[in-house]
């Protein structure tokens, strides 16, 4: 759309962006967004200009999420031994391997124009960390096109997601935890017998914070981070095979 056939600002987000940053942070503000509708539900100016308020809060809410997720990330990889990529690609050059791991090591040969040495590595795991960092780094630039390598990027999302719904599952529990006691003492506040008659709203209000409530305290483990990284390994080198075998693998 042309910006001057409407006066009304917009806020783009890529495909990326908004499942694996906005949507976690939507879910930790969401229990707020249900206490304004609850507690001005009838007002013509509170809802609205909350909603307002969230939107123009979004981008900031997805870069803190995206910072939150980077930090869990750094700390999971240091459990982790590492990055769960350049650990198989250091898995796979530092060993001779299966005919299809040979194949994937003479095909990295090709694709990023360099030779491995045949000697070996774990007499120099350093000289392995940074070959692996390298491979993994030129992978990750080649295989961008979200278009040529969809499962790719898909795994990336999920992976994105988990990570980042792991970093921020506090946040998720304690607004939930926060919003739920504030519509509790509203409710009993400026109307008690609404409490004890369990008005059918805050009823389910209060029913949508403890599922929320469950969510964030099972749903996003470190297990299933993991198990979306080792996918993304996976797809990572299933994507190589396709990248066009030219130098440096430029196309």
């Amino acid at each position: 759309m042309n910006e001057s056939s409407s006066s009304i600002p917009t806020i783009k987000f890529s495909q990326y962006e908004l499942r694996a940053r906005l949507l976690p942070g939507v879910l930790v503000i969401l229990p707020f967004a249900m206490l304004c509708y609850v507690v001005a539900k009838e007002s013509q100016i509170i809802f609205p200009s909350v909603s307002a308020l969230l939107l123009f809060l979004a981008p900031i809410l997805s870069e803190n999420v995206r910072l939150k997720g980077l930090d869990a990330q750094e700390k999971l990889w240091k459990k982790w031994s590492g990055n769960p990529a350049c650990y198989a690609v250091a898995q796979i050059l530092d060993t001779k391997g299966t005919d299809s791991e040979n194949y994937l090591v003479k095909h990295l040969e090709t694709l990023l124009d360099i030779v491995f040495p045949k000697s070996d590595h774990k007499e120099n795991s350093q000289e392995l960390e940074r070959m692996s960092e390298y491979v993994v780094t030129e992978l990750v630039r080649q295989t961008k096109d979200a278009k040529r390598y969809p499962k790719l990027f898909r795994e990336n999302m999920a992976y994105g997601l988990q990570r980042n719904l792991y970093a921020i599952r506090y946040w998720g529990i304690i607004s939930n935890v926060i919003c739920s006691l504030l519509l509790v003492a509203y409710e009993y506040l400026t109307n008690s017998e609404r409490l004890r008659s369990l008005n059918q709203l805050w009823f389910l209000v209060e029913l949508v914070y403890l599922l929320f409530l469950c969510f964030w305290l099972f749903s996003p483990t470190e297990l299933k981070v993991k198990k979306n990284a080792d996918l993304y390994v996976v797809r990572l080198l299933e994507a190589t095979r396709d990248i066009p075998l030219t130098k440096n693998g430029n196309n």
